[in-house]
């Protein structure tokens, strides 16, 4: 699978990013392969029903803990003001949620949900 951005800088801000090319491992694994985000040179993407992060500079590949998360399957996120957002399924009740979650201050590799948000399909 590769990714392709746009990046048009003006004056030294960036309207639009582009990555010019980016590939991941793209098996019947990688679901919804259009639902990623970019944050602080982190792309992240959900593979297997959770939420994995690649670090564009490294290479770097490794799935986001998400702390009280237990039970939960993750489906497409977004990014609003540095902060991921989720849609994802309690296996319990079969609820779906949507979720935003908060990046430890000390460990980038960790979340937590400090809002979410039940809805019925």
């Amino acid at each position: 699978m590769s990714l392709f951005l746009t990046m048009d800088i003006t004056a030294g801000e960036a309207k639009v990013m582009k990555l010019t090319k980016l590939d991941l491992p793209c098996e019947e694994n990688v679901w919804n392969p259009t639902a990623f985000t970019v944050i602080d040179g982190w792309l992240y993407y959900v593979s297997d029903r959770e939420i994995r992060m690649r670090n564009l500079s490294t290479g770097e590949d490794k799935p986001l803990e998400i702390k009280g998360s237990a039970g939960f399957l993750v489906a497409p996120l977004s990014s609003v003001n540095g902060r991921l957002n989720v849609r994802f399924c309690s296996s319990y009740d079969d609820i779906w949620y949507l979720g935003e979650l908060e990046f430890d201050a000390t460990n980038r590799q960790v979340a937590r949900f400090i809002r979410e948000q039940s809805f019925e399909d």
